[in-house]
């Protein structure tokens, strides 16, 4: 049994051993499997049921699903609309690269010996056996170009894919850190996009949440959990960004650079920007130049 290693999801260094694009056929089987690796499996097309350690999901289009070593699955396609999916075996660390060829193995070919590792993480609770993506494109690209990179291999692949593969999980536990609120990835973009081109504007959740059809409180929770930061919070932000680089790159005066950003009230506006940059817009303007 290979010892537990303790590491933060921040110092990953992954090793993608085997990646594919795979048609199941109608009411395709695979039988009883274990990984000796780790194991993401995403449902581009298609439904049926996936069995991970003895417990069945029915799953479709836009569902992953995760599997640690040594832990039995099974994928059953849908007679009449079966799967198209990718499989990805890895390691979160690449102290394992020597060993080749990991992928699922039937039960009686599986031998614990060829286990590569087991993580804990510090600061991650792991991720679920099922997570859903619904209709989130960005993110079925983002898998195609895994599969793209894996199968090309050009000058330089083990590097690019690794890199594009920590992105994948930087997705991954994004969306499990939105829990319920786990809505496509667009409309979040959508709502995001709408606040970037009208900060100036008197917004309110009110506003925001009348015009995306939601409950003020809820869409104040959507953007936080998207975030970390309520929306009053990311609107200030935004606006004192702006300021900066106002401050910076023009000689505007202090209440006309207030104006532009949407406040009327300079004092105001002096005031929440010491508080976020530590210095008055005066203050700050003479360090820069100076």
């Amino acid at each position: 049994m290979k010892k537990v290693k303790n590491i933060s999801i921040l110092h990953i260094t992954p090793n993608l051993r085997y990646i594919n694009l795979y048609q199941c056929e109608s009411g395709y089987d695979s039988g009883f499997r274990k990984n000796h690796d780790y194991y993401f499996l995403y449902i581009h097309k298609g439904k049926g049921t996936i069995i991970i350690n003895q417990k069945s999901y029915e799953v479709t289009s836009g569902d992953l699903l995760f599997c640690s070593p040594n832990i039995q699955n099974k994928i059953i396609a849908d007679k009449n609309d079966p799967f198209l999916l990718t499989g990805i075996n890895f390691d979160f660390t690449n102290g394992f690269k020597h060993q080749k060829n990991l992928y699922p193995l039937d039960i009686t070919l599986f031998d614990e010996l060829y286990l590569t590792e087991y993580i804990k993480f510090t600061d991650f609770e792991g991720f679920p056996p099922l997570m859903r993506f619904y209709d989130d494109l960005l993110f079925k690209k983002h898998i195609t170009g895994l599969v793209e990179l894996f199968d090309n291999k050009k000058k330089y692949w083990e590097i690019v894919v690794n890199g594009q593969f920590q992105l994948l999980v930087a997705m991954i536990i994004e969306n499990i850190s939105l829990g319920d609120m786990a809505h496509p990835q667009h409309k979040y973009q959508e709502i995001i996009t709408y606040i970037q081109e009208n900060y100036k504007s008197a917004l309110s959740n009110d506003l925001i949440a009348n015009k995306f059809h939601y409950h003020p409180d809820y869409i104040n929770k959507m953007i936080y959990s998207y975030t970390g930061l309520t929306i009053k919070q990311y609107i200030i932000d935004l606006r004192i960004r702006k300021a900066v680089d106002l401050l910076i790159n023009t000689d505007w005066p202090i209440n006309q650079v207030s104006s532009f950003i949407g406040y009327n009230n300079t004092y105001y506006f002096s005031k929440i920007f010491k508080k976020k940059t530590g210095f008055s817009p005066t203050l700050f303007r003479s360090h820069i130049i100076t």
